[in-house]
C-alpha cells in the first residue's frame, strides 16, 4: 500500500514539474513579443513596399535552431515615401544571411503613422 502511494505521489511530481516547464515556455514566448506589436493578420491586404534590410540584431532568444531577430528596414512605399521599419523574426541559422544587411524585401506596412512595424512576404517572409 506505502508504495502504491509513493508512485502515485511521484507521479503526481512529475505531472506538476511538466506542467511548469511547459508553462515557463509558454510564458517566455507570449512574454517575448514586444508590447504593442501587431498580429500577422493585421497587414493582410496592406499595401507592399521595397525595404532594404540596414540591420540585424540577435534579441536573445533561441528555439528549435532559431534565432530571434530584430531586421531592421528602410522601407520605401509605392508613393515614394521612405520610412523605417522593423519586424522580429525567428531565423533558422542557414537561412539567417537571406536578412544580411543590404538584402533586399518586399514588405507590408500600414499606412502612415499607425506603426513602423512591417512583415516581409514572399518566399523569403519567415516566422
Amino acid at each position: 500500500m506505502m508504495s502504491i502511494m509513493l508512485i502515485v505521489g511521484v507521479l503526481a511530481l512529475c505531472v506538476l514539474v511538466m506542467g511548469g516547464i511547459v508553462g515557463l515556455i509558454v510564458w517566455a514566448f507570449r512574454g517575448s513579443r514586444v508590447p504593442g506589436a501587431l498580429d500577422d493578420s493585421a497587414f493582410v491586404n496592406a499595401p507592399i513596399g521595397h525595404a532594404v534590410v540596414t540591420d540585424r540584431d540577435y534579441l536573445g532568444l533561441e528555439f528549435a535552431n532559431s534565432r530571434k531577430y530584430r531586421v531592421t528596414y528602410q522601407v520605401r512605399t509605392a508613393d515614394g515615401f521612405e520610412f523605417t521599419g522593423w519586424q522580429d523574426l525567428f531565423l533558422p541559422w542557414k537561412s539567417r544571411d537571406e536578412f544580411a544587411a543590404g538584402t533586399q524585401h518586399p514588405v507590408a506596412y500600414l499606412p502612415s503613422g499607425q506603426t513602423s512595424e512591417v512583415r516581409a512576404v514572399g518566399p523569403h517572409a519567415l516566422r
